[in-house]
């Protein structure tokens, strides 16, 4: 009777390790979205404000074309054509914005962006950004811009995170399942 149930804990086994795989990546999904833009600031334009930056590095300027902010709510076409930012380190000296390499997108609840600079900071500190339209500019809304230093692979991370999960979870979970059955029939043709 014993050489009956040899194996069957693996099944059990792989189901479990199936749901367990299933809630790491949801998890992981739920808290990267719920968290993703944590170190993002974001500014009302035109105008001029003061950015925090924890983490010297690359940092990129979105245009956030649908967006939120004390309670009033963004909706503008995608681009801020003729749009000038001037970003500034504590001592004044302005820093090289250049535009960003490739298209940067994103889009989650209420909030959708699109990359229009970047530029670098050697350290941490105080930075001040301005952005302004040009005097001549007929037309000169205010919109949303999000500063942030990886608001798009943190997006990514999310996904590909949890989907490398799943798949991960589901290949461990398919080669206990294989091995279960391989152990399971050699113990049938034995007995």
């Amino acid at each position: 009777m014993s050489e009956k149930n040899v194996g069957r804990g693996g099944y059990v086994l792989s189901v479990l390790i199936i749901i367990l795989g299933v809630v790491c990546a949801a998890g992981v999904l739920i808290h990267s979205f719920r968290t993703w833009d944590d170190g993002v600031t974001r500014v009302l334009i035109p105008g001029e404000h003061t950015l925090k930056l924890t983490e010297a590095g690359s940092y990129t300027i979105f245009h956030e074309y649908r967006s939120q902010h004390n309670e009033a709510v963004f909706s503008n076409p995608e681009g801020v054509p003729g749009l000038v930012c001037v970003v500034r380190d504590s001592s004044g000296k302005s820093l090289p914005i250049k535009p960003p390499l490739g298209t940067q997108t994103y889009s989650l609840g209420s909030y959708s962006g699109q990359a229009i600079f970047t530029f670098e900071v050697d350290f941490p500190g105080t930075y001040f950004l301005e952005a302004h339209y040009p005097e001549i500019a007929s037309d000169k809304p205010q919109a949303m811009l999000s500063i942030g230093d990886n608001i798009v692979s943190t997006i990514l991370f999310a996904v590909f995170g949890s989907l490398g999960i799943g798949i991960g979870s589901f290949a461990v979970a398919t080669i206990v399942f294989v091995i279960t059955l391989i152990r399971r029939m050699k113990n049938a043709g034995e007995a």
